[in-house]
């Protein structure tokens, strides 16, 4: 599974809800990984 794949086309859809359905199995390990990318906040 090409997690982060998936990872810059939730960022570039601009719907962080989006990002975080596709991770619903480990949504606070996905959130901290979100949070380390400052370029897309």
């Amino acid at each position: 599974m090409n997690s982060k794949e998936l990872k810059e086309e939730s960022y570039e859809n601009g719907s962080k809800g989006t990002y975080l359905s596709t991770f619903p199995i480990t949504p606070k390990k996905q959130t901290l990984s979100y949070v380390k990318l400052p370029e897309y906040d």
